[in-house]
């Protein structure tokens, strides 16, 4: 029996917490800890704003890119 199947693409603009005051190393720190060579994401859960599950979806690729820094010390030599 064969599977039907959609493809797309869904964008996602994600932050993270870190520790760092200064922008260059809270960018490093975010690509320690979460980059495509840490990070197997196989399945992503859609829930609707009011809860309900509205399906899962497979993930075919991810690029993982952290480029803006808000707070702190932004462009200061370290």
């Amino acid at each position: 029996m064969s599977v039907n199947n959609v493809t797309g693409t869904i964008l996602l603009d994600v932050s993270k917490s870190v520790d760092s005051n200064k922008e260059e190393l809270a960018i490093l720190e975010s690509y320690y800890s979460i980059s495509e060579e840490r990070v197997q994401l196989d399945e992503l859960m859609l829930v609707h704003k009011n809860g309900k599950k509205l399906g899962t979806v497979k993930v075919h690729n991810i690029s993982i890119s952290w480029n803006n820094f808000n707070g702190g010390l932004k462009n200061e030599s370290f």
